[in-house]
Order: C-alpha cells, then sequence, then structure tokens
C-alpha cells in the first residue's frame, strides 16, 4: 500500500526512517537561514542540522574532520549550502561508506570568484550592521523579493566578524579538488548568483561524475529566495533513497 501523503505545502510526504537529511549551512555557520526551507519540507523530515563550530580553521579539511563524528550513524544525505560545499566533498573523502548523495545548493568546491582575494579588505562590520538598503540586499543576495533580510541580519549578529573574516579567507585558500567520486551528487545553481562564477557552479559536475542539475532564477541565496523549489528537489532526492 502506497504511504504516500499530501501536505498541506503540495509535496508528497513519504517516509524518511531510513536516511537522515544532514543539513550543512553557509558561511554564517548557524544553521538559521535553514529556516524558509525547512518550513516547506515534509514535516516527517529526518533531519540534522550541523553548525560550522565557532572556532578559527586552517581549511575545510580540517573543518570536516572536526565535524566527522556529528554524522549520523547510519547513511545519510547531505546538504550543503555555500561556504560548506568543499566541506561535503572532504567528508565524502573521510566517510563514503556514510554519505550516499550530497545536494549542492548554490555552491563550490574551488575559489568562486576572483574577489576573494580581497576577502581581507570586505567591510563586514558594514555588511553585518543595517545601513546597507534593503533593496540593495534583495537585489544582490537574493535576487528577488522574497527576501527574509530580518532573517539574514540576525544570523549574521550571531557570528563574530573574526569568524567570518577567517572563512573568507578559506574560500580564497581554495585550489581545485584533485580527486573525482561517483557518489551521487544534485547541484542546485542560481542564474542571478554575484558570488559564485559559472565556471565554479559548473566544476561540481567536473568532480562527482553522477550529476544531476538544476538551476533556479533568484540570487545566490537559493534556499532562502526560492525554498519551495529547493523542497521539491531535495524531497525528490530524499525518495529516491527512502524506503516505501
Amino acid at each position: 500500500m502506497d504511504s504516500t501523503v499530501i501536505e498541506k505545502n503540495g509535496l508528497p510526504q513519504s517516509r524518511f526512517d531510513d536516511v537522515c537529511l544532514v543539513m550543512l549551512p553557509g558561511m554564517d555557520g548557524t544553521g538559521m537561514m535553514f529556516e524558509p526551507l525547512l518550513q516547506c519540507l515534509p514535516s516527517n523530515l529526518n533531519h540534522k542540522i550541523i553548525p560550522i563550530p565557532e572556532v578559527h580553521f586552517s581549511s575545510h579539511h580540517e573543518l570536516a574532520e572536526t565535524i566527522l563524528s556529528d554524522l549520523p550513524d547510519d547513511q545519510c544525505i547531505i546538504l550543503a549550502e555555500s561556504f560548506s560545499g568543499r566541506t561535503a566533498y572532504e567528508l565524502c573523502l573521510l566517510a563514503p561508506e556514510k554519505i550516499i548523495h550530497v545536494v549542492f545548493a548554490a555552491s563550490f568546491l574551488d575559489n568562486p570568484n576572483k574577489l576573494t582575494a580581497l576577502s581581507s579588505l570586505l567591510p563586514l562590520s558594514l555588511l553585518k550592521s543595517t545601513l546597507v538598503p534593503n533593496w540593495l540586499l534583495k537585489s544582490l543576495l537574493f535576487g528577488s523579493d522574497q527576501a527574509p533580510i530580518k532573517l539574514l541580519n540576525d544570523s549574521l549578529t550571531k557570528v563574530d566578524t573574526v569568524l567570518l573574516r577567517n572563512r573568507l579567507q578559506i574560500i580564497a585558500n581554495l585550489t581545485k579538488p584533485k580527486k573525482r567520486l561517483s557518489i551521487g551528487a544534485t547541484v542546485i545553481n542560481a542564474s542571478k548568483d554575484h558570488l559564485v562564477s559559472s565556471d565554479a557552479q559548473n566544476g561540481i559536475a567536473r568532480v562527482f561524475l553522477n550529476t544531476m542539475q538544476h538551476e533556479i532564477e533568484v540570487g545566490h541565496f537559493v534556499l532562502q529566495a526560492a525554498p519551495q523549489n529547493v523542497a521539491a528537489i531535495v524531497t525528490h532526492v530524499i525518495e529516491e533513497y527512502s524506503i516505501r
């Protein structure tokens, strides 16, 4: 008998007992920015958010080693947002038996653009303030009027500026991955992304050999600007590995 039901958001609700969605946040590291997506995903989703520890790291590899023990005991699917894309790759190298699929959202594995070399000069304190007009944030970061600006501000205020600069430096030091992987991957790109170049977006498929790609017409914060679109993609991926 088919156990699928339709939730109020219109997405199918299936049994997700046998696979956990591990959610790795973007550069803010808090996991707060997943809220719009979680509201659109099935309520019985088995998920775990792993925040970025509030310490300095020298690389994504070191970060992956630190959070490795936080992975579920059983197999999981990883959803990696932006900054955490390379962390997900490193986790795949460390625990290939645990990770059965990776969903990359507006993410990258190597240096996403040439401007990261100037990361030490970026006025992060200005970004964390309320001085930047909302219309500019909506245009540059979200590419949509559906922009949870308050959520972004709240998440950034919880992160020390020194830690943000450390994470920017890690991005600036990224080199191309050397090892290709056969683990399945789904890439969700944002067509209006001003932070991640098209080459960096396409670079994921050059490393993960079994890749499906999607493009959504919003800005870099694709999970927040188009949560229902992303939820549909993520739900489909999880259903592929769920036992009915």
